[in-house]
Order: C-alpha cells, then sequence, then structure tokens
C-alpha cells in the first residue's frame, strides 16, 4: 500500500501542466528520499527489549499466558520512561521530520496504533483501507512535498520561459482566489492553502492507489447490507475516519447549514473529479459555484 501510494504521487506530479520542469524535479527527488518507518525507530531496540524482559510467553500454556500478559500490564504502570521517550520523539498521527540517524532523508514515521483495528486491518476491504490508513499515509507524503518542498507552490523564476511564468502565475491566482474565498467564509484560520493542498492531492493519490490496487487483484464483493459501490464506500471511509473532531470545529457557522469541518470536506472531495464520477454529482456543481474550489496546483 505505502509504494503503491508513493507511485501515484510520482505520476500526478509528472501529469501536472501546471508546474514546470524545475520544480517536478525537485518533488520528484523530495518523494524519492522520503523513508517509511512502520513502528519505532532502530534506536529503541534496547529500550523495548529491556522493556519487555520479564513478560514471560509460555506458548504451552494460552491461560498462564493472559494472566501474565494482565499482570505485566498492570505493572509495566512503572516503566513509563520508555513510552515518554518514544511519544516525545513519536507523537499521536504520522510525524514527519528530518532524522540525521537516517542521514538527513525526510522520514514519515507510521505509529503502531495506526495499524489497529479501526484505522487498519488485514481483515477490511482494501476500500476501507485505503480510505482510512492510506489517506493518512498520502497525506503525510504531501506534507513533506508542500510544506517542506515549498517551491512547489511558490516562486516564479524569471529565468524561466514565458509559458512555465504563465503557468506559475496560474497557480498562483489559484491560491489567491482560495484565500480570498476563505476570509469570506471565515476558513483562513482553520484550512489554509498549505492544508487544503494537501488534502486535495491526499485524495487524488489515495484514490488512483486503490484503483491500481483493484486492477492488480480484482474487484472485492460489495458489502450486502449497504446500498453503497466499493467506490463510494472509500469515499464515504476517506470521509468519516475513525477520528473525533475539536466541538469548534463541529459548530454550525457557514450559511446555517455547515460546520467548519464538514464544509471543508465537502469542498475539498467535490474538487475532485472522481468523487463526482463515482456517486453521479450534477454536473452544475453548485457549491462549488458558490464557495469556490479547494485550493489546488494539480487540476481539478
Amino acid at each position: 500500500m505505502l509504494v503503491n501510494i508513493k507511485e501515484q504521487f510520482v505520476s500526478l506530479i509528472n501529469e501536472s501542466t501546471l508546474i514546470n520542469k524545475k520544480i517536478k524535479k525537485q518533488g520528484l527527488e523530495l518523494l524519492e528520499n522520503i523513508k517509511i518507518v512502520i513502528g519505532y525507530e532502530e534506536k529503541y531496540n534496547n529500550e523495548i527489549i529491556k522493556y519487555y524482559e520479564n513478560l514471560e510467553i509460555d506458548t504451552n500454556n494460552y491461560l498462564q499466558t493472559l494472566l501474565n500478559l494482565e499482570l505485566f500490564s498492570r505493572e509495566s504502570n512503572t516503566n513509563l520512561d520508555l513510552d515518554k521517550i518514544i511519544a516525545r520523539d513519536h507523537p499521536i498521527g504520522f510525524n514527519l521530520y528530518t532524522s540525521s540517524y537516517y542521514d538527513n532523508r525526510e522520514v514519515l514515521f507510521v505509529p503502531m496504533w495506526m495499524l489497529r483495528e479501526s484505522s487498519f486491518s488485514v481483515n477490511f476491504p482494501m476500500y476501507v483501507n485505503y480510505g482510512i490508513f492510506g489517506k493518512e499515509i498520502a497525506e503525510g507524503i504531501a506534507k513533506t512535498i508542500v510544506d517542506i518542498g515549498g517551491n512547489l507552490i511558490g516562486g516564479i523564476n524569471l529565468n524561466e520561459t514565458n509559458y512555465e511564468q504563465t503557468l506559475e502565475l496560474s497557480v498562483h491566482q489559484r491560491i489567491e482566489n482560495c484565500i480570498s474565498n476563505d476570509e469570506k467564509n471565515g476558513l483562513s484560520n482553520w484550512f489554509p492553502p498549505s492544508k487544503q493542498i494537501r488534502e486535495h492531492i491526499a485524495y487524488k493519490a489515495t484514490y488512483r492507489a486503490y484503483q491500481q490496487w483493484v486492477t492488480k487483484y480484482g474487484i472485492e464483493p460489495s458489502l450486502p447490507e449497504l446500498p453503497f459501490s466499493n467506490n463510494q464506500m472509500f469515499w464515504i471511509k476517506l470521509i468519516s475516519g475513525p477520528y473525533c473532531y475539536p466541538p469548534d470545529q463541529t459548530l454550525i457557522v457557514i450559511d446555517n447549514k455547515y460546520s467548519i469541518r464538514s464544509f471543508a470536506q465537502m469542498r475539498a472531495v467535490l474538487s475532485v473529479p472522481e468523487f463526482h464520477k463515482d456517486f453521479n454529482c450534477p454536473v452544475d456543481n453548485s457549491f462549488i459555484n458558490k464557495y469556490g474550489p479547494s485550493c489546488t496546483f494539480f487540476e481539478a
């Protein structure tokens, strides 16, 4: 899944007609240098071994092992130093930073808690795994491209051709329009352009990655209890996710219809053509016409 999603980012950058060759090269170099680490860094091996040294697992006695696990869980509260160290370096969520441990490569750390059910399971349909876990991975990669590789959305190189300058100006104009719409709708503080661009890219990359998985492995059985196709379920899980949001993001504050969170999500998915196709949305998108599309430097 991780390799598949990363490949889609490469394709999106190569296919874009709104960013020039120089900036494409920078983006592709960033992608090539991203290292994905699932779990903890190797530097924690000794601490983890020491943490579990008193836990006894008897493969011939299931009940005793359960009792040992329960006892270990209660007594392990005295060993919280390991948890504090790891929590400091790996906060809840996806943590991107440059680590000298990996020769100054950008590292996407995937915490172990993200591999638990509600976020990911080998027993879930892949449209669920891609919609929840895959989207978070994609947004982490997109954050690297947009935030760390800031040249993708900024800077007009006067040495480039007029054609390329025009493309860069087009990107800037899109972002300026987006900022103007957000100030009007009161969203500028909650969902700045960089976050919108990250989400938009993540939606597109994750969807394309899932479609590539379907092409390779075949269409999964649909859930008979629900009147939704697999693609529709992908979008539903992508938007909902296993998360709770702060109360101030769930208040109905926009035109007495939308909360800040629901408004931002609606605008993000409605700015992706594949969503329209999967839900047979009307061509005349009154929502986007009224509020404007989500920020992006990819075509929408």
